[in-house]
């Protein structure tokens, strides 16, 4: 697996580090499990719309046509022909949604035309000023 990161500007959340950590550790366990080896994982960290995201995105097969609603629920797992033999409790994801709802946040799947993406979203934290 190839790892990208990019960082066009810099973001301050407010947010547990552990819980961050263990969201960002799921996202690429899964990408590196699912996309496939060979596969190119961009990470992409930046604020919008007054909130902290991270995007993780793979260039791998995606989330099979009508999955996407059962992705996030606790025990789903993968079901394409390139998961077989995959291993894993499937849930990382169900995990990840509830740790970010807890810290006022969100994780959600998004479309893209190839691989697949998650975007996490936190709370930005306060600019304080002088």
């Amino acid at each position: 697996m190839v790892l990208e990161w990019q960082r066009p500007q810099a973001c301050e959340v407010m947010a547990d580090a552990a819980a961050v950590e263990r969201i960002l550790v799921n996202l690429l366990s899964n990408a590196e499990k699912y996309a496939g080896e060979g596969a190119t994982v961009v990470v992409t960290v930046r604020e919008r719309g007054g909130r902290g995201e991270v995007e993780v995105v793979d260039n791998g097969p995606g989330v099979p046509r009508g999955q996407a609603r059962r992705i996030f629920k606790p025990f789903a797992r993968g079901g394409c022909s390139t998961t077989e033999g995959v291993s894993g409790t499937g849930l990382g994801l169900s995990i990840s949604r509830s740790l970010a709802g807890r810290m006022g946040g969100t994780l959600e799947w998004v479309e893209v035309a190839s691989g697949a993406c998650f975007r996490l979203q936190l709370p930005a934290a306060e600019r304080r000023v002088g």
